[in-house]
């Protein structure tokens, strides 16, 4: 499981599978000096915690009902596009332009 305010390491635990927990405490700020990509409140792939008392809420959710996997997993294959054991194969090839 992955608590985190917003961290590419997400996109790791959604490949894997694994529950994420979003708690942007400075989102606000985060948006008017990085901007995003993504929409924070609709695009998230695991829980959005808009408070500690959220945080709390979902820790309590997935230790006690046991969760490890990732309710958004489906929409992994928006953002992800192998999902093989052929990575380095691809980049060897790619490198080398065979």
């Amino acid at each position: 499981m992955l608590l985190t305010d917003i961290t590419s390491v997400s996109w790791d635990f959604l490949y894997l599978n694994k529950p994420i927990i979003f708690f942007m405490f400075d989102q606000e700020e985060y948006l008017d000096k990085r901007g995003s990509y993504l929409n924070m409140d609709t695009d998230l792939s695991g829980y959005k915690a808009n408070s500690i008392d959220h945080v709390y809420e979902y820790l309590k959710k997935i230790i006690e009902e046991k969760i490890t996997w990732n309710e958004w997993y489906p929409k992994a294959t928006d953002y992800i596009d192998y999902f093989d054991q052929d990575n380095c194969k691809r980049l060897t090839k790619r490198v080398m332009k065979l």
